[in-house]
């Protein structure tokens, strides 16, 4: 199933850099194309996985759909693996609770959702883009209270989660937020696709009594990114999503920098199988540990 939901079914133009099959069908669709297999162990499971890309130069945003696709496998085992353990996630649709926190995405990922914004129909584009630059607005009228609140002297990771608790107590939704459903759910940043929840929903309100139990993946791509991102630009701090688009409109020669193809493919691989190898016997203690603990 995992080899055929990655097989393209005709030839037709693929992206730059995808996720695909260890069957070969795709060096047979298109042999000029290079094809690097490697595997993930993802809680007990050893996934067999590709990446191919080809020859010549990307940018940043053309890794985000093979990053995507990346996240919604891993996603798709960690469902299988919760079923396994009678467990399953509470994420449901008209469930917006989480969408009133701070989401951080990747330069990458700013630099391709600025991109497909682009591509859609003007009316649809003008609606999305006055919706960012409201949200952009409300966020940077509140952020010098925070400034003066905290001292940004203490490391990177602690800092964006004082910020995000900050970002919550303002009761300010996500941009893409309509009518309690996202409307770009296609497109939406890979830290959202990898909030997977097990506890109640009420878990993830702002003004929840107990936080919510994530469920545990042993590699969320999103941090991944954000990782290789500052590996090959120098860059280490990621965007916050309500000024993702106009953080992208104002550094069009960093949106359109290239690297050679092999170059961030290699590097994305790098840091992929660095995470995973930190992360997997932690996170799979953390699963049976949770798992022995539930009634």
């Amino acid at each position: 199933m995992l080899s055929r939901a990655l097989e393209p079914s005709r030839p037709a133009v693929m992206p730059p850099v995808v996720l695909c099959d260890r069957q070969g069908y795709t060096q047979r669709l298109y042999p000029d194309r290079r094809v690097i297999p490697f595997d993930l162990d993802i809680l007990g499971r050893r996934l067999p996985l590709a990446i191919s890309y080809a020859q010549g130069p990307v940018i940043l945003a053309d890794l985000v759909p093979m990053a995507r696709t990346l996240s919604d496998v891993l996603t798709g085992q960690l469902r299988v693996t919760l079923e396994g353990f009678d467990r399953s996630a509470s994420c449901r649709v008209g469930c917006a609770h989480c969408c009133y926190y701070l989401v951080p995405v990747s330069p990458a990922e700013a630099f391709h959702l600025e991109r497909k914004i682009r591509t859609l129909p003007p009316p649809q584009q003008r609606a999305i883009v006055g919706v960012f630059r409201m949200a952009g607005r409300r966020l940077l009228k509140r952020l010098p209270e925070y400034q003066l609140q905290h001292a940004d002297t203490d490391r990177s990771a602690e800092r964006l989660q004082r910020l995000s608790d900050w970002y919550a107590s303002l009761h300010l939704a996500c941009p893409f937020l309509v009518n309690n459903l996202c409307v770009i759910y296609n497109l939406r940043p890979l830290a959202c696709r990898e909030y997977w929840v097990t506890s109640a929903p009420d878990c993830c309100r702002i003004d929840g009594k107990t936080p919510p139990t994530l469920a545990p993946l042993p590699v969320r791509i999103a941090e991944v990114l954000t990782d290789v991102c500052a590996e090959l630009e120098g860059e280490s701090e990621p965007v916050l999503l309500p000024v993702a688009l106009p953080f992208a409109e104002s550094q069009p020669e960093r949106c359109r920098r290239t690297w050679p193809a092999h170059v961030a493919v290699e590097r994305f691989l790098d840091v992929l199988l660095h995470h995973a190898h930190r992360n997997s016997m932690a996170d799979r203690e953390g699963f049976c540990a949770t798992d022995a603990a539930t009634p």
